[in-house]
């Protein structure tokens, strides 16, 4: 798998999406659509862009992406609670302005 499946966008009361270890290569604009999604896991995948439309996920409250431990400092792959929250509103506010 290299996308996320067709239909997605459809599961609108859907909370959390684990889509750890799928070779993913990219997340599609309509993930958007996932109002709802409160936790959202993609670590260990190919993903080299994250689309806008992220910024749309106005409830997310946990995140994890691989690339996170590399940062100096390393930070964990899920990124919850306080710290957690405020790295997730300031790449929300990133993908708005991009």
């Amino acid at each position: 798998m290299s996308e996320l499946p067709e239909g997605l966008e459809d599961l609108a009361r859907l909370e959390t999406l684990v889509m750890n270890d799928n070779r993913i290569r990219r997340l599609p604009a309509r993930i958007g659509m996932l109002k709802k999604l409160k936790k959202l896991f993609l670590h260990n995948n190919l993903i080299a862009q994250l689309p806008s439309e992220l910024a749309c996920l106005e409830h997310l409250r946990e995140f994890s992406l691989e690339w996170f431990m590399y940062l100096l400092p390393p930070m964990p792959k899920i990124l919850r609670e306080s710290k957690g929250q405020a790295v997730i509103d300031h790449l929300k506010q990133f993908c708005r302005t991009a």
